[in-house]
């Protein structure tokens, strides 16, 4: 962090992307020490619970057995001493519930019962005392797991004030960040920052101070528990000073015996020794007894302080599941973090496949354009013939007026009797899957009634054709031999009467065609219907399976939280078995070291504290496990519930595409069935037309025609109206869509200008990265170096111990000497005064050393605070990017539904240019019928003169001769007339019972026109809607587009650099490979040097017991230095010589020890900054790498949606077409 800073001071050219990734690489550091401090805190707190528990019940146990022995001997004493006062009284017992009266036995008895209570005090005693040892032992055990503890939690703490400090280094960064960031470009980034700096600080500060009242809350409960422990050795000392007066109840026990015995050698004043005896057993007695309350009521209070100290243990758990909640969220916002880098790198990827797409959709959306300005032109030509041909027709049109208007009455009663029909048919349509079965075998049925009608209407126009004919020869004849056939005119006029039955029957047989089209076109809208439930099929289809893909993602997050949960699950259990085995091990030393050490009661406390402290571990790591074992069957059922959905959703989805495929296959069916037979059905149905129109030849014919087109000409106008309109709304949507293309261009070239801009900073990383790799070459350089000068200072020390054993054993034979002991005795403590302040120098250094480490962490914590607030920054940027990719897919929804609409109304047009032609075809025929018509009856009348006057002329010749023979074959004529139509009647009579059934079919059409008309109404509505949302999207879509450009262009930078970036860290994490050794091999010279250095002071100790004992022997040989006295001098100078020498060689290892302690500092400093810089680098590498993978993942997904956006294109052309190809038809 301090690296970070200092670079950031001195490189004023850092980009906000190098100090972020620095504060991203401070703020990993501080998440993995606050890692590491939680592991600690949680084994501490293991480690507690399990030492609580074992000492819990030792401790219960004792005070119980102490209480039941100190009860038992006291109720054998007070029962000896009132059987021994009865007899010697010889007072009579009385009986109690359970017990027999006691006979006098004398003061034997008395003996007898002191004997039996000494020996029972003796037993408890010898029991206390063993539960005694075995408490110590076990509290001795518990002390030393106690002071570990503490140690960890020392540590923890330290580790917290790194992190601390770590997040003032990162407030420190971006202080520098700010200062650096002053350019006129960035203002509007750093007033970002800052608010998101303020309130990512807000949210830190809330936090610390919810940790700093969790902390208190710790310590309250630490302190209470520690209160707890101190009334508990205030309790113990009780017992103790119980034990004692139970001592001095024995002492006076065997007082009491002695006085029995002098009693027995002085039976002179038994009497009155015996009333003092009474009395002072009466006193213990009541002494007894207020012991034994007392002891009851210590026993319930350490009863009571125990309950109380499960209560703090039960609120010490509650806090502890606090904390872990909160990092649990902690990692959770960190999950979400991440997940929200993968989103915006899919985004990225989504953009740059929507740009490809929207350069195609502007390229048809003109031709469309195109497409829509000539049809507009064609249509408006079409539009001003029709309304020539309109007015026309109107002039026509309202001669037959009064005809239309019977023709109305006449339909609305029948539509009426329909209506009557369809309500009670009603009842019977309750399901889609019944209308649909009912209407496909009403379509079987209609097939094959039509089938048959087309196979009767044959056989009718052939015998209508041979009518024909049969009747113009007739026809013609009977005109020739009028004034011969007189007499056979009423025969004549009966057959006129039967035509115009016949014409009767033709009438109603068009209504029945009439009828026949209505069913016709029922069916068509019944089957858009189907089409329409087809669409909404397959919707429902699409939405499962978007359920689906959700489902699996969703199991799929759930089966990584299962597995990670185990993998917790397993680490947590393989700790468990490491702290099993270390528990035995510390058992084993502490065996060991009981047989070998005792402590004090400073020691018995900190054990004491440590225990509770293990309790609250052991009770929090049980906790934390139960939570996770709840956790794991929570995540357990919720995969198994997503199975179950899963499994539904596919077996829903199978079954509904099966649906689709059945309706897809029948609707083709019933498509191309339908097109045969409407297309046979309207042939039929002209055929007859001009058959019938040709025999009939009366006005009525013409009336009915007229008013059919009557009608067609206003649903012609009505349809040109909204033809109209549709084409205007379609210029309009063009004219904006024009508008919103020229946006997108701008928004185009302004994304290209960024992209130029974001490529420029990449260089500038570039260069960033390759300063940083050669840092790092120096660093190892460095690294090298001083691992070299670790061994020789290794050397050195080796040395130096070698000289101090030397030193120390001429200091031994020194001693030996009276004269040279005394002066060595003053050398030494100079010594130790020297050896104790280089011990001070050596506190001092340590205190430099950890202030040094708590600047550093003051770094990390600022460097920590800039991370945050940059990774708060990404995040922003990560829902604008989720807001844009919405808005897009909503405008290019809306693009897409304009464009379906575009469709549809290009298909009506179509639709409506065949029914115009078709139109102009039928009154095209209709004028050609009717000029042919009247030529016949010229043609007729002209013939008919002619034939007048050949007859009169031939009258009289040929009357005789061609009488006979035109009788006879009048009456063959006649014969095979009636025979025909006898043939006809019944044939009448059965197509009127089909169009009977016909007409009820029509009548069940009609009903269901009439639901689709209201389907249509709501659909218009719908759509109208639509058009007003699609005119706001279009204007949204502008600056989204312009905002996607900018996207694509960052991404693609993105992925220049990340591809630059991956060559790079490939050689840096082999670098960072060697560092790792290095720095391994660095904290193993470390560690030794410190176990040296213990080894040092344990030495020191040793000497200075070495030291006292030869004071005690000095002191011995005192006495023996009156003879030496003579030597005195040669020894001063032997001595003299031997304290210079010793001077000499405590400078050279003060001055050693010095330079020493200089490199080492040297060194820690150096392996701190060589282990941020590789966290860092690593760091650095994790993030690139997961930024390729993002960027991967976004490619892929990109050409995912790509994929499916041409497969729906097409499956939109397929559908065009299919749409265009009946309307043409």
């Amino acid at each position: 962090m301090a690296t970070a800073t200092t670079r950031a001071n001195q490189d004023p050219n850092l980009t906000p992307l190098a100090v972020s990734c620095m504060l991203s690489h401070s703020f990993d550091m501080a998440s993995e020490v606050k890692q590491e401090a939680n592991a600690a805190r949680a084994l501490i707190n293991a480690e507690f619970q399990a030492t609580l528990r074992i000492v819990q019940p030792i401790l219960h146990c004792t005070c119980d057995t102490f209480a039941s022995v100190h009860k038992s001997v006291l109720q054998a004493l007070m029962k000896g001493y009132r059987r021994s006062i009865y007899q010697t009284h010889n007072i009579a017992v009385i009986k109690g519930p359970a017990e027999e009266p006691l006979q006098s036995f004398g003061i034997g008895t008395l003996f007898y019962c002191l004997s039996d209570s000494k020996i029972n005090l003796q037993k408890a005693h010898a029991e206390l005392q063993v539960r005694d040892k075995e408490g110590q032992r076990e509290l001795s055990r518990i002390r030393e797991e106690l002071h570990n503890a503490a140690l960890r939690a020392e540590e923890q703490r330290l580790k917290e004030v790194q992190i601390d400090e770590l997040q003032r280094e990162v407030d420190r960064m971006l202080a520098l960040l700010e200062k650096d960031r002053e350019d006129g470009s960035q203002a509007e980034e750093l007033v970002r920052l800052r608010d998101e700096q303020l309130r990512l600080k807000d949210k830190l500060d809330e936090r610390e101070d919810r940790l700093a009242a969790m902390v208190l809350e710790a310590e309250s409960l630490k302190q209470k528990v520690r209160t707890r422990h101190m009334e508990a050795s205030v309790l113990q000392q009780q017992l103790l000073t119980y034990q004692e007066a139970l001592q001095r109840a024995t002492d006076e026990l065997k007082s009491c015996h002695r006085e029995l015995r002098e009693w027995e050698a002085q039976k002179g004043g038994q009497e009155q020794r015996v009333v003092d005896f009474k009395a002072e057993l009466n006193q213990l007695q009541r002494q007894y007894t207020t012991c034994y309350s007392q002891l009851e009521g210590q026993v319930q209070e350490v009863k009571s302080k125990a309950e109380e100290v499960i209560n703090l243990e039960k609120d010490v758990r509650r806090l502890q599941k606090l904390l872990n909640q909160r990092e649990e969220t902690l990692e959770e916002e960190q999950r979400k973090n991440v997940q929200l880098q993968i989103e915006q790198e899919n985004l990225h990827t989504q953009c740059e496949s929507r740009q490809d797409e929207l350069c195609k959709l502007r390229a048809e959306v003109q031709q469309w354009q195109q497409e829509a300005h000539v049809q507009r032109e064609s249509r408006e030509k079409e539009v001003q013939g029709l309304r020539s041909e309109l007015l026309e027709e109107q002039r026509r049109l309202h001669q037959h007026k009064a005809t239309v208007e019977s023709l109305h009455r006449k339909l609305k009663l029948a539509q009426r009797d329909a209506e009557d029909e369809v309500s009670r048919k009603e009842a019977d349509l309750h399901t889609k899957d019944s209308e649909l079965t009912r209407l496909k075998a009403d379509l079987l049925e209609a097939r094959r009634q039509v089938s048959d009608a087309e196979a009767r209407m044959q056989t009718l126009v052939e015998s209508v054709q041979l009518h024909k004919q049969k009747y113009q020869t007739c026809v013609s004849r009977i005109s020739e031999l009028e004034s011969m056939l007189q007499s056979h005119e009423e025969d004549h006029r009966q057959s006129r009467a039967q035509m115009v039955e016949r014409e009767k029957q033709v009438v109603r047989l068009q209504a029945e065609i009439v009828a026949l089209r209505g069913d016709v076109e029922a069916r068509c809208a019944q089957l858009e219907s189907g089409d329409e439930a087809l669409t909404t099929l397959s919707r429902r289809l699409r939405d499962t399976q978007r359920e689906l893909e959700i489902s699996h993602a969703h199991t799929q997050e759930c089966e990584l939280v299962i597995d990670a949960l185990r993998d917790n699950m397993k680490t947590l259990h393989s700790q468990v078995e490491e702290k099993e085995e270390a528990a035995l091990k510390l058992q084993s030393d502490f065996s060991l070291y009981r047989a070998t050490h005792m402590h004090s009661a400073s020691d018995y406390e900190s054990q004491i504290c440590r225990i509770r402290e293990l309790e609250q571990v052991l009770s929090q790591a049980l906790e934390h496990s139960g939570t996770c074992h709840s956790e794991m069957e929570k995540l357990k059922e919720e995969a198994q519930a997503q199975k179950q959905l899963r499994d539904g959703s596919l077996a829903e989805g199978r079954r509904l595409e099966e649906l689709m495929r059945k309706l897809q296959a029948d609707a083709v069916c019933e498509a191309h069935s339908r097109q045969a037979g409407v297309d046979a059905l309207e042939f039929r149905v002209t055929e007859l037309e001009e058959q019938l129109e040709a025999a009939r030849r009366q006005c009525i014919q013409k009336e009915q025609a007229v008013q059919k087109r009557d009608t067609l000409l206003r649903q012609s106008e009505t349809d040109l109206i909204q033809a109209r309109e549709k084409i205007r709304g379609k210029a309009a949507e063009a004219e904006r869509q024009n508008t919103t293309i020229q946006a997108l261009q701008a928004d185009l070239r302004q994304a290209k200008k960024e992209k130029r801009e974001k490529e420029n900073e990449c260089g500038k990383l570039r260069t960033q990265l390759l300063q940083m790799r050669d840092e790092l070459k120096e660093a190892r350089s460095s690294c090298r170096d001083n691992a070299q000068e670790l061994a020789r200072h290794e050397e050195k020390v080796l040395l130096l111990e070698g000289g101090n054993q030397q030193a120390q054993e001429q200091l031994a034979e020194r001693v030996a000497e009276v004269v040279r002991a005394e002066q060595a005795q003053r050398r030494l403590h100079a010594e130790l005064r020297r050896v104790q302040q280089r011990l001070e120098s050596s506190e001092q250094e340590l205190h430099d050393c950890r202030t040094q480490l708590e600047q550093v962490k003051v770094e990390a914590a600022s460097n920590r605070q800039a991370q945050l607030s940059a990774k708060q920054e990404a995040l922003r940027l990560q829902q604008e990017n989720q807001e844009l990719q919405d808005e897009l897919n909503s405008t290019k929804e809306t693009f897409t539904h304009t464009q379906e609409q575009l469709r549809e109304y290009s298909a009506q047009a179509q639709a409506l240019r065949v029914e115009l032609v078709q139109e102009q075809a039928r009154q095209q025929e209709q004028l050609d019928w009717v000029q042919r018509t009247r030529q016949r009856e010229d043609n007729l009348e002209t013939e008919r003169d002619q034939l007048r006057t050949d007859l009169e002329t031939v009258r009289n010749q040929e009357r005789v001769c061609e009488l006979h023979s035109t009788t006879l074959r009048l009456q063959e004529v006649e014969v095979d007339k009636q025979t025909q139509l006898q043939e006809r009647d019944a044939r009448i009579e059965t197509f009127s019972k089909e169009l009977a059934e016909r007409k009820q079919e029509v009548t069940h059409l009609h009903q269901r026109l009439i639901q689709q008309e209201e389907r249509n109404t709501k659909l218009s509505t719908e759509l109208q809607q639509l058009r007003s949302q699609s005119h706001l999207s279009q204007d949204e879509t502008r600056a989204f587009e312009g905002r996607l450009a900018e996207l694509n262009s960052q991404l693609a930078r993105a992925q220049l650099w990340g591809q630059q970036q991956l060559v790079t860290l490939q050689s840096r994490e082999e670098e960072l490979v060697l560092l790792k050794v290095e720095v391994a091999s660095l904290r193993e010279n470390y560690r030794s040097k410190v176990a040296q250095l213990e080894t040092v002071h344990s030495e020191m100790d040793s000497v200075e017991q070495k030291y006292r004992d030869a004071m005690s022997e000095v002191k011995v040989l005192r006495q023996a230095l009156g003879d030496a006295r003579t030597d005195s001098s040669r020894l001063h100078r032997e001595s003299e010589l031997v304290v210079t020498n010793v001077n000499q060689w405590v400078k050279e290892q003060k001055q050693a020890s010095e330079k020493l302690g200089c490199k080492i500092r040297d060194q820690s400093r150096m392996i701190i900054q060589l282990t941020a810089e590789k966290d860092h680098l690593q760091e650095n590498v994790e993030k690139l790498q997961a930024e390729s993978r993002r960027l991967r993942v976004e490619l892929d997904e990109q050409r995912m949606e790509a994929e499916r956006y041409k497969a729906l294109q097409t499956q939109s052309v397929s559908e065009q077409l299919h749409s265009r190809q009946p309307s043409a038809t």
